[in-house]
């Protein structure tokens, strides 16, 4: 019994990650709020890929990425 629970638990982990992943990339590119000059990275859901903007330094969204490798990570060829 316990080795299914065990089991259940792991096989649910690994699915909030996957859906936690989709929903952040999944979000539309938001410079923010603020009026600040800063290069970062977001997804593109319409292009499948990740892209260059400029944030304003506070508010916008999750899909906000430092380096083009981290949002890569993240988002593309997510199942």
């Amino acid at each position: 019994m316990s080795k299914l629970f065990v089991l259940f638990l792991f096989a649910a982990i690994i699915a909030s990650l996957g859906v936690a992943a989709e929903s952040r990339c999944s979000q539309p590119i938001e410079s923010g709020i603020c009026f600040g000059n800063f290069d970062r990275f977001a997804f593109d859901s319409n292009t499948g890929k990740c892209t260059e903007f400029v944030y304003g330094g506070c508010g916008g969204n999750d899909n906000l990425f430092h380096t083009l490798e981290e949002c890569q990570s993240a988002c593309e060829n997510v199942p």
